[in-house]
C-alpha cells in the first residue's frame, strides 16, 4: 500500500486498536524503531517543525499500543503539534484517544511532563474542547472549571450573579466562585455584599490576597472602616501597588489624618499622575492637612525657654473617671494592691506646663470628644509624643486616642514606647491587651490580660474580648 494512503488510515486504525486493547503486554519493551520515532517527533515539536512532528508521532503511536504511558506521551505531543498547525479536527480526535488510554490505564496521569507542556495542552483544550466533555473527565476537571469561568465572566451582571450563586451552592468548598462573586459586587458598587463575600473567603483562607484586596476596598467605603481597610490593603499582595488601590489607601490615610504615611505613599505615584485627578486633589488635601496639623501643634505647645517647672500631676496613673476610653464601653477596675505585682511607674523627667495642658485636653476629649475631634487630637498628640519620647504619659494618652480610633498599630507603638503599664493602671493594661490581640500577638495579649483580668468588671464588651483573647483554638 502506498505510504501516503497508509498515513491517512492510521488515525482510524489506531482508534480501533486502542478500543480493543486489553491489558498491555508486561515485561516486553517497546520496539526501538517506534521509540526512536517518538524521540524524533518530540524533538521536531520542540524545534517548531510541527508537520514533521505530526508525521513521526503518528507512526510512533501506531507502534506503542502495548506501552500505554509511552503511547500517552506520543499522543500528547501529537495533539500539541496538530494544534500548532491549527488542525482542530485532528486535535480533537487525538484528545479522544488520550482520554481512552487514560480511562483504561491512567496513562496520561502518569506522564512526567514539564509544566509548560501540560499548560500548553490545557490551553488548547480550553479553547477547542466542549465543556461537557471536559467536565466528565477527572483528569481535565480543572480545565473545565477554567473554561466555565471564562464563559460565565461575559454574562450580564444579574445572570452572572445567579450563576455564581448556583455554582457556590454546588461547590461550596471552591473559593473561586466566591472570589468572582466578591469581584462582581465590588465592580457593581455593592460594597457591603462585596465585603461579606470577602469575609466568607477569609474565614476559610485568612491570607487569600484577592479577598484581602476586595475587603479592604469595600471596607474603605464604610464608616470608620479605614483602619482595617489599610491593614487589608497592605497585605493583599502585588495588587496593593495598583493605581486604584493607591488611591483607596491615600483616601483612608487622609481620613485618618495620617499625613506622614499619606505623603510617603503619594511619593510612590508617578509625577504625571499627581498632576491629574484624583491624585491632584488628594495631594492638595495632604498639604493642607499637614499645614493645619503643624499650626495646631504650634499653638498647643510652646517649648519653654527656661528650666521647666515640675508637673502638677504625675503620670503614675489615671483616675477611674478618666479610664473610660474604649470603642464601645469601659471596664471599671479597682487598683491592684498586690505588692508583689505593683511597681513604681512614673515619668523620669518633669512634664512642662504646655505639655501637661495638652495631655489634660486630650484626656477631656477622650471622655467627651467626638470621633472627628479625636482624629484631629491624635495628629497633635502624636507629634507632641514624638517630640517628648521620655514623657510616659504623653505616650500613653496618644496610645489611648489611637486605641479609640481602632488604629491598632499606632496604639501599640506608643504603648511600647511608654512601657507596659503597671498593675495600678488596669484599664490601660486592658487596652494594651486588646491592641496586642488586634495586631496579631495573641500570646502577649493573653499575658497582659491576665495581669488586669481579676479587677475588671465583666461587662459584655470586656467578656467579648476576654473570650477572643483567651481562646487558644486558633493558635
Amino acid at each position: 500500500m502506498h505510504r501516503t494512503h497508509l498515513r491517512l488510515l492510521l488515525p482510524h486504525a489506531l482508534w480501533v486498536l486502542i478500543a480493543s486493547l486489553g491489558n498491555p503486554t508486561t515485561g516486553s519493551a517497546a520496539d526501538p524503531f517506534y521509540e526512536r520515532l517518538l524521540r524524533e517527533g518530540t524533538r521536531a515539536y520542540d524545534q517548531g517543525s510541527y508537520p514533521v512532528a505530526v508525521q513521526s508521532l503518528r507512526l510512533a503511536c501506531f507502534g506503542l499500543l502495548d506501552e500505554p504511558v509511552s503511547l500517552a506521551a506520543g499522543l500528547t505531543y501529537l495533539a500539541l503539534a496538530q494544534a500548532e498547525i491549527d488542525d482542530q479536527q485532528a486535535f480533537s480526535s487525538t484528545i479522544d484517544r488520550i482520554l481512552e488510554v487514560e480511562r483504561r490505564f491512567q496513562a496520561y496521569s502518569q506522564l512526567d511532563l514539564g509544566s509548560g507542556v501540560r499548560q500548553a495542552l490545557e490551553a488548547h483544550l480550553e479553547r477547542w474542547t466542549p465543556l461537557e466533555l471536559l467536565e466528565q473527565e477527572p483528569v481535565f476537571r480543572e480545565v473545565a472549571r477554567r473554561k466555565l469561568e471564562s464563559q460565565i465572566a461575559s454574562l450580564p451582571p444579574e445572570e452572572l450573579r445567579e450563576e455564581l450563586a448556583r455554582l457556590t451552592a454546588a461547590e461550596p468548598k471552591r473559593l473561586k466562585w466566591l472570589l468572582m462573586l466578591a469581584d462582581l459586587e465590588l465592580s457593581s458598587g455593592n460594597y457591603q455584599a462585596a465585603f461579606a463575600a470577602a469575609e466568607t473567603i477569609l474565614r476559610r483562607d485568612s491570607r487569600q490576597p484577592r479577598a484581602l484586596c476586595v475587603r479592604g476596598t469595600a471596607g474603605a467605603t464604610q464608616p470608620d472602616g479605614c483602619a482595617q481597610a489599610l491593614a487589608d490593603l497592605d497585605s493583599c499582595g502585588e495588587e496593593a501597588g495598583s493605581e486604584h488601590l493607591r488611591e483607596v489607601r491615600l483616601r483612608c490615610l487622609v481620613e485618618l489624618q495620617d499625613w506622614d504615611n499619606a505623603e510617603s505613599l503619594l511619593g510612590e505615584v508617578a509625577p504625571e499622575k499627581i498632576r491629574k485627578a484624583p491624585f491632584k486633589q488628594l495631594a492638595r488635601e495632604i498639604k493642607r492637612g499637614r499645614q493645619a496639623a503643624a499650626a495646631q501643634l504650634a499653638s498647643a505647645v510652646t517649648e519653654p525657654t527656661t528650666e521647666p517647672e515640675p508637673a502638677e500631676v504625675t503620670a503614675s496613673g489615671i483616675d477611674d473617671d478618666r479610664a473610660q476610653a474604649t470603642p464601645v464601653e469601659t471596664p471599671s477596675a479597682t487598683e491592684d494592691t498586690d505588692p508583689a505585682r505593683a511597681k513604681a511607674h512614673s515619668d523620669p523627667v518633669p512634664i512642662p506646663r504646655p505639655v501637661q495642658a495638652a495631655i489634660e485636653r486630650s484626656r477631656n476629649l477622650l471622655l467627651n470628644g467626638t470621633r472627628e475631634q479625636l482624629r484631629a487630637e491624635f495628629v497633635t498628640m502624636r507629634q507632641l509624643a514624638d517630640q517628648h519620647p521620655s514623657i510616659v504619659e504623653a505616650q500613653y494618652v496618644t496610645a489611648e486616642i489611637a486605641y479609640r480610633l481602632s488604629r491598632w498599630q499606632a496604639a501599640l507603638s506608643y504603648f511600647e514606647r511608654g512601657g507596659e503599664p503597671d498593675p495600678s493602671q488596669p484599664d490601660r493594661l486592658f487596652y494594651l491587651s486588646v491592641v496586642r490581640y488586634e495586631t496579631g500577638n495573641r500570646a502577649a495579649a493573653r499575658e497582659t490580660l491576665k495581669r488586669c483580668l481579676p479587677v475588671l468588671e465583666q461587662t459584655d464588651f470586656v467578656r467579648s474580648y476576654v473570650t477572643k483573647i483567651l481562646d487558644t483554638s486558633g493558635v
